[in-house]
């Protein structure tokens, strides 16, 4: 999936379906992939116009930069290696907890499939 793909369609949807996570707490995180774009994201408020954009604004709480081919892994949910050209995080990790929640679907089955993934 291109990134413009997943910021402009993708992202928004997920937002608007898990809404709890995205609104928990502010803050802003921006995505840069290399040679393709840079896109902010505004966690706090999930109607909010603002809460994905296509920008670059590095006074954001956390910037994370990618390869495309490193973001298409992230995207497959595989490790990041050196191969795939590791991120360059700078800034307040937590962002990146909570998007990566936001990217996870919720857990199904019984109690403990559940608790397992606490």
């Amino acid at each position: 999936m291109a990134p413009a793909e997943f910021f402009g369609a993708m992202l928004p949807a997920i937002i608007a379906t898990r809404r709890d996570i995205f609104d928990a707490a502010p803050g802003r995180l921006c995505v840069i992939v290399h040679g393709v774009g840079a896109w902010t994201i505004t966690f706090g408020d999930h109607t909010s116009k603002t809460a994905v954009e296509p920008q670059l604004d590095f006074d954001a709480d956390l910037v994370a930069t990618f390869t495309p081919k490193g973001f298409q892994t992230l995207l497959a949910g595989e490790p990041l290696d050196v191969e795939h050209g590791e991120p360059v995080w700078m800034g307040d990790l937590k962002l990146l907890d909570r998007f990566g929640r936001l990217l996870v679907p919720p857990s199904r089955g019984g109690i403990a499939a559940r608790i397992a993934n606490l």
